[in-house]
């Protein structure tokens, strides 16, 4: 297995696993799943996303301090940000190696000797990191909906928004590749308003 599925398959694994053991009453109460993609150190080379949720009951207690009720059920600053799964530093041994394994593999590995001679073209790789990984993440996104585990456990289309700090233009396209349907649709709208 090449390591672009062995990373991908640990990250979809783990995932289906984390929304297996969600409880069924807060499972009710769930609007949307997240992936929040950083960089640990703001280095590429440690790109890590973190699978939270955020619920109905934290929204409405947003609303508030939020300058919209869409900026409050959609930017992550106001969610729960709590944390089921982290590929990075709070997450597995594993997932770290892969994670090294699948940039390695990528060809877009390089150190910090090398990012100080040439620092553009280690700045260039840093951006394939980040694009391929956010690909990643949209193929697992994809497969998690086809395995049916959404709708068994919510009842209803979920969606799993794939997102930074700041929202632009290709975190909404990348959500509409990612999710079926038109269950991004008030998210990519927000986006798009903003």
């Amino acid at each position: 297995m090449n390591q672009s599925h062995e990373l991908e398959n640990y990250i979809y694994n783990n995932v289906l696993s984390q929304i297996e053991n969600i409880n069924l009453e807060i499972a009710k109460d769930i609007y949307s799943l997240s992936f929040y993609v950083t960089d640990e150190e703001d280095d590429p080379r440690f790109i890590t996303c973190v699978l939270g949720f955020n619920t109905f009951e934290n929204f409405n207690k947003n609303i508030e301090t939020a300058s919209s009720e869409l900026e409050a059920k959609w930017n992550y600053a106001f969610w729960l940000q709590n944390n089921l799964f982290d590929l990075g530093d709070n997450g597995s041994e594993k997932g770290i190696e892969l994670r090294a394994s699948w940039i390695e593999n990528l060809g877009f590995m390089y150190t910090d000797e090398e990012e100080n001679a040439d620092f553009e073209r280690c700045l260039l790789l840093g951006e394939n990191i980040i694009s391929s990984f956010v690909d990643l993440l949209v193929r697992v996104t994809r497969k998690i909906h086809e395995s049916g585990i959404i709708e068994a456990k919510f009842t209803r289309k979920v969606p799993i928004i794939i997102h930074e700090l700041e929202y632009y233009e290709q975190i909404a396209i990348q959500n509409e590749e990612a999710n079926p349907g038109n269950c991004v649709d008030e998210f990519t709208s927000w986006i798009r308003s903003e």
